[in-house]
């Protein structure tokens, strides 16, 4: 949700937040902004304040309860040759 955040508030690209959740997923327990900081994105600072404006939003939804539109499969089916 943070790294959405970034990208929404242009602090990064999406191949930017691709490289730093890739960071991430190989240092578990490691948080985003300190990837996006280690890479060389953003610095320190501006992460520190970003994640404090990001903690004063919205809540984060609670992805258990959250309701979801209903889709026909149909219009997902991918024909292979």
């Amino acid at each position: 949700m943070f790294g959405e955040f970034l990208v929404q508030r242009r602090v990064l690209d999406r191949f930017q937040l691709f490289r730093t959740l890739q960071l991430q997923d190989r240092a578990p327990g490691t948080r985003l902004g300190h990837c996006a900081v280690a890479l060389g994105y953003v610095p320190a600072n501006a992460i520190e304040r970003l994640h404090l404006v990001y903690a004063l939003a919205e809540p984060e939804p609670d992805l258990e309860t959250m309701a979801t539109e209903a889709f026909d499969r149909a219009d997902f089916v991918i024909e292979l040759e």
